[in-house]
């Protein structure tokens, strides 16, 4: 019986450790994917950050769009790159009343069409943008929901880069740019990723597939990323179960075979006293 229970004692530490071994190399698998989907939505909203940046805090843009708007000017400068190269399909020029005065793809105006469009956290940037000092960077971005659709967004005031040129008035036009968040875009990034499925859902998936929020400037999720985690534990576990088994019905059959040859007939036996310079002898 000790030596079943040593036996048995020490599979089952093999087990635990296996199982447990497991377990954490799939928790910190995870870990990583869902750090780089966060890392993923991080960046985007910087990178259109910086795209939008440099065509906004510019002199010459303040002549063309802030002192009087040039719609030509502002397709072959802006709308080439921003629209044509870099996918933005959202291309706005508010004025200081929030009003639209020029939309690309678009020659009427609507007051309302640019809120219609890109949805209430797109609207919070206006008043946020309009807080930060013009001699900063007045420049905010990020994600936005309306109509069913997520956009990447990004607000900023058009401001002079040098005191070469004035603004026409105390509160400065607004450029802005946008784009559909879709699993076309998601695609762009999944090369890079360690994950092996992505899905864009504008609801939380509550089955095993993992979520990472797309979250708006209040901090309300807007949609969630899934994605089908890889499991390297499950799956090593998988490859030495078989073998972990087999060596446990070897070591329960040695150990049978043990108790078997060990529980031999009962002898009882005697010692009997030997003479003088003798030892003694066992009689059975």
């Amino acid at each position: 019986m000790p030596l079943l229970l040593l036996t048995g004692a020490s599979f089952s530490c093999v087990l635990i450790l296996l199982f447990y071994g497991a377990s954490v190399q799939d928790q910190m698998q995870l870990e990583r994917e869902e750090k780089a989907l966060q890392n993923v939505v991080k960046s985007a909203s910087l990178l259109v950050r910086h795209d939008l940046q440099d065509y906004a805090k510019w002199d010459e843009a303040v002549r063309h769009i802030d002192q009087r708007v040039d719609p030509a000017w502002i397709e072959d400068n802006v709308v080439a790159y921003l629209g044509g190269t870099q996918g933005y399909n959202q291309i706005f020029v508010l004025d200081g009343e929030d009003r639209v005065v020029y939309s690309w793809k678009d020659s009427r105006f609507d007051t309302r069409v640019a809120q219609r469009r890109l949805g209430p956290d797109f609207m919070d940037s206006l008043a946020l943008v309009r807080r930060i000092p013009q001699d900063g960077a007045p420049i905010v971005s990020g994600f936005s929901r309306a109509n069913g659709q997520i956009y990447l967004f990004a607000t900023a005031a058009i401001v002079p880069l040098t005191s070469k040129v004035g603004l026409s008035g105390p509160r400065p036009k607004l450029l802005v740019i946008a784009r559909i968040v879709d699993f076309d875009w998601l695609t762009q990034f999944a090369d890079d990723l360690p994950v092996s499925v992505v899905r864009l859902s504008r609801s939380r998936d509550d089955t095993e597939q993992q979520n990472v929020a797309i979250r708006g400037l209040n901090g309300a999720p807007l949609g969630w990323i899934g994605w089908e985690p890889f499991r390297p534990g499950t799956l090593l576990r998988q490859r030495l179960a078989p073998g972990v088994v087999f060596f446990m019905l070897i070591g329960a059959m040695a150990a049978v075979l043990i108790l078997r040859r060990g529980n031999g007939p009962l002898r009882i036996c005697s010692k009997a006293k030997g003479g003088r310079g003798t030892f003694p002898t066992m009689t059975c």
